[in-house]
């Protein structure tokens, strides 16, 4: 079972934007698509972008709510607990690099 999830994590994280969700999310606490496409890609990866949120709902690190009215759809999404720690692990594990390459380059 812990075998199971770490696996359908791992390929969540791998799949593209997906790090730049989970922060974006960390930072916003809960976003529309819409605005995770503009923050991403300027809108031009639509199905990538929706592909990587499927994903990352799958592996149970976002939740999506949907809000529907009429043929019209709004997607809220925020992070789970698990994805929450998973992104403040990435963000503290990518400034800890980023602060060790800026020493080593002064």
């Amino acid at each position: 079972m812990a075998i199971e999830l770490l696996r359908t994590v791992i390929e969540a994280l791998n799949n593209p934007f997906a790090i730049q969700i989970l922060v974006f999310l960390l930072q916003r606490g809960e976003a529309k698509l819409t605005d995770i496409l503009v923050f991403v890609t300027g809108v031009s990866k639509y199905r990538s972008v929706r592909r990587t949120i499927f994903s990352l709902e799958k592996a149970g690190l976002v939740e999506k709510e949907v809000i529907t009215w009429g043929r019209a759809k709004k997607w809220n999404l925020r992070l789970t607990k698990l994805g929450e720690k998973i992104a403040k692990s990435i963000l503290e594990s990518l400034r800890s690099v980023l602060k060790e390459h800026a020493k080593k380059g002064t």
